[in-house]
């Protein structure tokens, strides 16, 4: 499974007339992404803003031994999180989210399965917040 997130503007919002993308949008707009996702999954909270299942008793008790809190966040050690890159493509207009280590990437697949943090999904606060940044951008027309 790859674990990344691709963000078109064109897609992202309907813009019907040409505009000029430039890199600093695109990278302030993946930065702003990654922090969203960041916010979002801190606040215990899915691509669809709904509350992660909760943790197996056994890793409860885990986490709590380590002196970590029983709401999944998915913020252990904070290194997962913390790989997260951007990648920015101006002549596609795109921002490619993904993990900088095979280790943070093997993790996020694995809480992928069962609580799907990682994306943005139409319709949600998260992704009109997305949309938000790109509508007050000051584009070059």
């Amino acid at each position: 499974m790859g674990i990344l997130v691709e963000l078109y503007v064109k897609t992202t919002i309907d813009i019907k007339e040409d505009i000029v993308i430039d890199k600093a949008f695109l990278n302030g707009w993946g930065d702003y992404a990654k922090n969203l996702i960041m916010e979002r999954t801190r606040e215990n909270k899915d691509v669809n803003e709904k509350k992660f299942k909760k943790y197996t008793k056994r890793y409860a008790n885990y986490r709590r031994k380590h002196g970590k809190g029983i709401k999944p966040n998915l913020w252990f050690s904070g290194e997962m999180m913390q790989s997260i890159a951007r990648r920015s493509n101006v002549s596609k207009k795109r921002v490619t989210l993904y993990f900088l280590t095979k280790f943070s990437k093997k993790k996020a697949s694995g809480n992928m399965r069962k609580r799907e943090f990682f994306g943005f999904q139409k319709g949600t606060a998260t992704f009109r917040r997305l949309v938000d940044y790109v509508k007050k951008y000051d584009f070059v027309r």
